[in-house]
């Protein structure tokens, strides 16, 4: 029994010497990477921005639609609809390059138009977009899509783009799946 026990005590001992050596370079070590995680290289990129969402019924959309900005791509959509998913790493890659050039890109969900229980929905929507990198504000409309659709000539069909000018006038309605470069030729007053 004792031979087993000398065993396991050298076992133990070289095991144990590593973990020692290694806590004696945890300072530095933690030093080095702190170093050459905050350097700020040309080539990194920023790490990807926490989805902004927020609920808000018909006034909170009028808002968003209102004058007192600038250029504002708002894109209605939802979960349940697969263009409308489809899309959706168009408008995060037109939301990095527009972004710098001060337009704001808007995402308002219209999941809540199947019924459910609200609280559930609003998990799975912000889990959502976490999960496929979208960073740009979102806007899950609470109210009644149809007072939706009438208050802002909307038709019943989404995916559906818009850009407002900074005085609240829609410039640019794209009905179906759009693409960043066919949103970015009508930022530039190339396409309709």
């Amino acid at each position: 029994m004792e031979e087993g026990r000398g065993k396991l005590s050298r076992s133990r001992a070289r095991c144990t010497r590593p973990l020692v050596a290694r806590l004696a370079l945890a300072p530095a070590l933690a030093l080095i990477l702190a170093a050459g995680l905050s350097c700020n290289r040309p080539d990194e990129t920023a790490p990807p921005r926490t989805p902004v969402l927020a609920t808000g019924d018909l006034a909170a959309v009028k808002e968003l639609l209102a004058g007192g900005g600038g250029l504002r791509v708002v894109n209605f959509w939802a979960m349940w609809c697969q263009p409308c998913v489809t899309e959706l790493p168009e408008l995060v890659a037109l939301d990095a390059a527009v972004r710098p050039r001060g337009v704001q890109v808007i995402g308002v969900s219209l999941d809540l138009a199947v019924p459910g229980d609200h609280a559930r929905i609003e998990t799975r929507l912000r889990d959502f977009l976490h999960q496929r990198g979208v960073s740009y504000e979102n806007l899950l409309f609470t109210g009644n899509v149809s007072s939706l659709l009438d208050a802002l000539d909307l038709p019943g069909s989404i995916p559906y783009t818009i850009i407002v000018a900074g005085d609240g006038t829609v410039i640019w309605r794209q009905e179906g799946a759009t693409t960043r470069e066919r949103i970015e030729a009508a930022l530039a007053g190339e396409g309709e």
